[in-house]
Formats: structure tokens, C-alpha cells, sequence
């Protein structure tokens, strides 16, 4: 099963970067990478999630072995929740572009504009289907092994 998952990722970044071409310098965007980040982790801790029991299972063998089901469930909802905050975050970027766009006087300056406007929508998208979500679903299906082998466990 781990080899999946790293073949995944693998193949995530590989055909992102392919797509991109040789064009990965015009794809990163700093403001629009604090944009999105900082909203989203802003939006985790205002809500009261805990990164690091968000991280923790991911990269901790014995919660993952110990079938810890109520701490990999904890994790799997701060990762679907962080699914909503980086689309979220994306929009507001995309909103904060166009708020850019909208008030120029010099329209030969108009890409830092535009680079938030397209870049953080392209980051929350990203982030939401090909990172969160799959984390979401591998730790929830990891918490579910753990509560089915606890209540085999209580049954016999």
C-alpha cells in the first residue's frame, strides 16, 4: 500500500511539472503562496485544529501501526477541512488580484495583479484534490481499519 502512495505523489508532481514545462518560474508566485498557506493554516488554528496532530500520523509508523482510530480520525478531519480553506483561500486571492487589477492606473504593470488573481486559485484547487484530499482518505481509511480492529478485538 505505501508503494502506492509514493507512486501517486510521484506521478502528481511529475505530470504537474511535464504540464508546466519550462515555464515553473511563471507558475511560482510568492504573495499568492502566502496568500493561500497563510490563510489556510490561519483558518486550521482559528477553528481550533491542531497541525501537528494533522501531520503526526502522516509521518509517525507507530500511531499508524498502534491503530490509534480517534487520533488518525482527528487528523483525517483537519485534512478535509483544510480542503475548504485552500479553495477559500484561493478565492479570496483570486477576489485580492482583481481588487489589484481593478484600481491600477498603469496597465503595463497589471501581472502582479493577474498572478494573484490566477495563482491562488491554482493553489487551492491543487492543494484541495491532489494533496488534501488523498491525505484525507488514506488517514480516514487507516481510522477505520483501527476502530474495526478494536471492535473485533471487543467481540471475541
Amino acid at each position: 500500500m505505501c508503494i502506492n502512495r509514493v507512486v501517486g505523489f510521484v506521478l502528481i508532481l511529475i505530470s504537474s511539472l511535464v504540464g508546466v514545462g519550462s515555464n515553473l518560474g511563471n507558475i511560482i508566485d510568492i504573495p499568492s503562496i502566502l496568500i493561500v498557506f497563510g490563510c489556510t493554516i490561519g483558518a486550521l488554528l482559528f477553528s481550533g485544529r491542531s497541525i501537528t496532530d494533522a501531520f503526526n500520523p502522516l509521518f509517525s509508523r507507530k500511531s499508524l501501526r498502534s491503530g490509534d482510530g480517534e487520533a488518525l480520525r482527528r487528523a483525517s478531519e483537519t485534512w478535509h477541512e483544510a480542503e475548504s480553506y485552500f479553495v477559500g483561500s484561493g478565492f479570496v486571492g483570486f477576489l485580492t488580484g482583481c481588487a489589484i487589477i481593478a484600481n491600477m492606473e498603469d496597465t503595463a504593470h497589471i501581472r502582479p495583479g493577474m498572478a494573484i488573481a490566477i495563482l491562488t486559485v491554482l493553489y487551492g484547487i491543487f492543494f484541495k484534490y491532489l494533496i488534501c484530499k488523498p491525505i484525507a482518505i488514506y488517514l480516514g481509511m487507516k481510522s477505520d481499519e483501527a476502530y474495526n480492529v478494536l471492535q473485533d478485538g471487543k467481540v471475541e
